[in-house]
């Protein structure tokens, strides 16, 4: 799964998941649990630090990618038992 952390990410309406649509397919933005209380550090008008409060708001992640990566994985470890039931063991570099 292709999966990325957001940070300080607000939506209008605080939704718990939204679906964006692109050419690689579809994505996922997913609220985190601690969203409240990100959200509540990171629009508080009170004093701040010079660094400005980050949050994870949101985890974005493709899951047409995942799906695709585990037909990947299943494809290499056929094609390795193939290669090592034939007798010719694999040569890996370091």
């Amino acid at each position: 799964m292709l999966s990325l952390y957001v940070c300080n990410l607000i939506i209008p309406g605080d939704p718990d998941v939204v679906t964006l649509t692109t050419p690689a397919g579809p994505w996922q933005l997913i609220k985190m649990l601690s969203f409240a209380a990100t959200k509540s550090r990171i629009t508080s008008t009170s004093f701040r630090s010079e660094e400005l409060p980050i949050g994870e708001t949101y985890f974005l992640q493709n899951v047409l990618h995942d799906r695709c990566i585990h037909g990947l994985l299943r494809g290499a470890c056929q094609l390795y038992r193939g290669v090592v039931m034939a007798g010719d063991p694999p040569r890996f570099a370091l």
